[in-house]
């Protein structure tokens, strides 16, 4: 179900966006004219653009605290030559810092080009470029039977909508951590704290959550 006040925010966002867009536009046109007008609108029109297009996703991009991403790695506890996935992985910081701290290989699946090629720049600067691999692409379409650990943190709806995919396709031994958002009809193994009132972190065993996992349709 899409959140009806969602939906306003974005709009909202959009208008005072578009409404800026044309003021700084005018400014600029009086103050510098015609040619520099037109290079600010211009990169108004890619940025209201890139705006619109995230507006149509499922959920907005809601980076994760460096502090919650090194409590989920801690509850995950992931091993050296280990595969971790992150789902959704925005500019790709829990892969980052599971490839520097623990050894792991770690890839991301991130449906947004922009954040895709910002986190393949930051895996290269913190030199783990070898280790991490953020593809750009639909999670949804994504194979990870090959995952030892599993990290989300998404949209209630769309943690949902994930609970089949990773029921069928994960083996037993792997773990799921989720931040902020319990995954349906799976128990979790344990729940800690993130370090911010109302943001807990769980971790689901793949064995354990089999029977709930097949029952449901």
């Amino acid at each position: 179900m899409i959140n009806p006040f969602g939906v306003r925010l974005r709009y909202c966002v959009l208008w005072i966006l578009t409404v800026s867009s044309i003021v700084i536009v005018w400014v600029t046109w009086k103050a510098y004219g015609t040619t520099c007008a037109t290079v600010v609108a211009a990169f108004a029109a890619l940025v209201l653009g890139y705006y619109v297009w995230n507006a149509r996703l499922d959920a907005w991009y809601h980076p994760s605290r460096l502090e919650a991403v090194r409590r989920m790695l801690d509850i995950a506890k992931p091993r050296p030559g280990e595969l971790l996935y992150d789902l959704g992985c925005g500019d790709g910081r829990l892969l980052i810092v599971a490839a520097r701290k623990y050894g792991v290989r770690a890839i991301g699946i991130e449906l947004d080009p922009v954040r895709v090629c910002i986190g393949r720049i930051l895996a290269f600067l913190y030199r783990v470029s070898k280790s991490v691999d953020i593809l750009q692409g639909d999670l949804f379409q994504s194979d990870v039977s090959d995952a030892d650990v599993v990290c989300i943190f998404l949209h209630p709806n769309l943690t949902g909508r994930l609970r089949m995919q990773l029921g069928s396709q994960l083996k037993s031994t792997a773990r799921v951590v989720s931040f902020c958002h319990k995954i349906p009809g799976w128990i979790p193994s344990n729940t800690i704290e993130s370090g911010k009132p109302g943001q807990p972190i769980y971790i689901y065993e793949r064995s354990t959550c089999v029977s709930e996992v097949t029952i449901e349709i």
